[in-house]
């Protein structure tokens, strides 16, 4: 199977692989086995990147036998979207969890059991308005250790 890029397609894709590669390696100081298929892909197409007119993101780098994407590729644009990304994934997990925390200390003990799913949503819900409406007025500012 062939498949035909422009050069600006190609740049794209590259972007997109980074950001998946992002998401998928962040957290990890050493790359775990089941994320080296996708290492292998992106492998096979950041080899491509002199074709594409793109040597000036994508370098090969002779110590490690592998493609590495240069400063100018992590100074790009996608940083940007990865940052935002970062940034909105930190907001909307610490609002679910400490209004997940809350729901659970107002329940009396052995009641969760009983609650239907919409009810729980509906209790939660209102949890994550409140936390919500804190952090877009106070940030952080008002959390703290006890």
């Amino acid at each position: 199977m062939n498949i035909n890029f422009s050069n600006k397609e190609y740049r794209l894709l590259l972007d997109l692989i980074y950001m998946g590669t992002w998401v998928l390696t962040a957290n990890e100081v050493e790359r775990y086995t089941k994320v080296n298929r996708y290492d292998e892909l992106a492998q096979k197409i950041y080899a491509l990147a002199k074709d594409f007119g793109c040597e000036q993101l994508i370098e090969y780098d002779e110590e490690h036998d592998e493609y590495l994407e240069t400063a100018e590729f992590e100074d790009s644009e996608v940083m940007e979207f990865l940052e935002d990304f970062e940034e909105f994934t930190f907001w909307e997990t610490l609002i679910s969890r400490m209004a997940e925390r809350d729901f659970l200390k107002e329940l009396p003990p052995g009641s969760l059991e009983r609650l239907s799913s919409e009810e729980k949503f509906i209790a939660i819900q209102k949890h994550e308005d409140k936390w919500a409406d804190e952090f877009q007025k106070h940030g952080l500012d008002n959390l703290t250790t006890n």
